[in-house]
């Protein structure tokens, strides 16, 4: 046999040769499961066993060749060719039973990297679930086989895992009725999904919580199943049930108030009402609630001038008086103290306040203003309001620069009247009087009786002085006519006094011109009355 001279060639080539064969030890035997845990570090380890592989390829086939020629066909008689033709062919095939010998270790170590990620995608869902704060459970649709389960489910109702995994809806009874699951499953099969379904579960101590459930179709290793998605709500159910509780004492408290409770959302919009709301409204609780506030007020512009009021006081008012709409169509006065509704975080959500019917006290006063301000004999205006009236009426005359004019009437012979026929019939004589007054008048002219047989009227924007003779002359023509009342008969006359104004002269007073007035009421009078007479026409006669 003839020894191999170790040149340096193939010492280099029998040493990377080793490498190869060390590097695959390696990779089957020590650390497999460190290069499938890290993806990039068994790839790389890969990439340079293949590199090297192939950088040697020819040193193996090398070495390969010697070790077939020189040690196996050395002594064998055959051509020094044929020698080289199957020296080099062993090379190749040990090269090439070294490359199969690498597949099963790439396809494996794949494979298990795959298995490694699908474990870690498993363990990283069943983190979510079992972190979620919903009741999670997967199960069977026809059976209703449970598959999983999250820890929250667990906990809540009871249960370990090992007790659920692999029993049924009639095996753990949890379903108040198997009704209620059959329900979740029909809607889910016509509607693709089930959304805030709210039903009851049943614990493992047998007491139920409230749930609201979502739920969806999911396949699971080729089975049809539910994903079920809880929420508990037996504290909301409970807060629930306390504050519809407190409403009703609520209401039980204020329906002995005389007064009406609201409260209404930032839109206007009334959410609860209690006390004696028919008694104010003529509606029934149920009907008020969802109508709107503004639907209430007799005036279009009443809720806007509420809103502003509570704006203007700081989200406080006090006393505000406005007429509402009853539900018969009669309209009643009604007085609101409110205020602004807020949350938690002070934002304002609404408003709350009570009513009050204050129709009778308003009429009362408004009796009492017009008894203070009207004549109760004749229903026309008294002194005080003529007096007002006529300061008023100086101020729009210079703001106008229009002229205007008093006539101030007295009844001639009134005294005998009621010397002769009686205090009723003068009574009479004076409400017939003030018929007659209003007939020829104008709605802007202002009609007063001053006390006794005293008239005045007050006529803004007169043309001029003309104007204001013809208009006298009307007067004393409408109250001469005779009178009779129950068989008696008297004749009436008037005489007047008219005064002219615009506002600038000195003696535009209210003092001054009923002083004038009455001078030229007399002057009259003194011409034999049924009559009148111009105050400035006095003043230039004495002239």
């Amino acid at each position: 046999m003839q020894t191999i001279p170790l040149t340096p060639a193939l010492f280099m080539n029998t040493l990377l040769t080793a490498a190869v064969l060390g590097m695959s030890v390696y990779l089957f035997a020590l650390n497999k499961k460190a290069l499938i845990r890290n993806q990039k570090g068994w790839r790389l380890i890969l990439t340079g066993a293949g590199l090297i592989t192939f950088a040697t390829a020819i040193g193996v086939v090398e070495a390969s060749h010697n070790l077939v020629t020189i040690y196996i066909f050395d002594d064998i008689a055959l051509h020094t060719f044929a020698k080289e033709i199957i020296g080099y062919l062993g090379g190749f095939l040990f090269l090439f039973i070294g490359f199969l010998s690498w597949l099963p270790l790439v396809e494996q170590l794949e494979e298990s990297h795959a298995n490694v990620k699908l474990q870690e995608r498993e363990n990283i869902l069943n983190s979510a679930l079992n972190a979620s704060p919903s009741l999670i459970a997967i199960s069977s649709v026809i059976e209703g086989r449970h598959r999983e389960v999250n820890d929250h489910w667990l906990q809540t109702l009871g249960y370990t895992r090992d007790e659920v995994i692999g029993k049924t809806v009639e095996d753990l009874n949890i379903w108040p009725t198997p009704e209620h699951r059959d329900e979740v499953v029909q809607i889910l099969a016509e509607e693709g999904r089930v959304q805030n379904y709210e039903t009851q579960l049943r614990k493992k101590s047998g007491e139920f919580i409230d749930i609201m459930i979502s739920a969806s179709k999911i396949v699971m290793d080729g089975e049809d199943c539910v994903l079920f998605i809880a929420q508990d709500i037996t504290r909301r159910r409970r807060m629930e049930a306390a504050l519809i509780d407190s409403e009703a004492e609520l209401r039980g408290i204020l329906s002995n108030m005389e007064e009406l409770y609201y409260r209404a959302d930032e839109n206007g919009v009334i959410t609860f009402a209690a006390g004696p709301v028919k008694e104010i409204t003529g509606w029934e609780i149920d009907e008020v609630i969802n109508m709107n506030a503004a639907d209430f007020y007799a005036s279009d512009d009443g809720r806007d001038r509420f809103s502003k009021l509570l704006k203007k006081g700081n989200g406080k008012v006090r006393n505000f008086e406005s007429l509402m709409n009853y539900k018969d169509g009669r309209r009643v006065w009604i007085s609101t103290n409110a205020q602004y509704l807020l949350d938690f975080a002070g934002e304002v959500v609404g408003v709350e306040g009570t009513v009050r019917d204050v129709t009778h006290m308003v009429e009362n006063r408004e009796a009492l203003e017009h008894m203070a301000l009207h004549d109760p004999l004749t229903g026309l205006n008294n002194r005080r309001s003529y007096e007002h009236h006529l300061n008023e009426a100086l101020a729009r005359a210079r703001r106008s620069k229009v002229m205007g004019a008093v006539v101030f009437i007295d009844l001639d012979g009134f005294k005998e009247i009621n010397d002769t026929l009686g205090h009723n019939f003068g009574d009479e004589v004076l409400k017939l009087t003030s018929k007659r007054l209003r007939v020829i008048t104008r709605e802007t002219d202002f009609i007063a009786r001053l006390g006794g047989d005293e008239f005045c009227v007050i006529i803004e924007q007169t043309q001029n002085k003309e104007a204001a003779r013809i208009y006298a002359k009307k007067m004393i023509e409408a109250v001469s006519p005779d009178i009779t009342i129950e068989g008696k008969q008297a004749r009436v006359y008037a005489s007047a006094g008219v005064v002219m104004f615009d506002g600038f002269e000195p003696g535009d007073t209210v003092r001054q011109i009923i002083a004038e007035a009455d001078k030229a009421m007399y002057a009259a009078k003194r011409s034999g009355g049924d009559t009148f007479c111009f105050s400035d026409e006095i003043k230039s006669a004495r002239a």
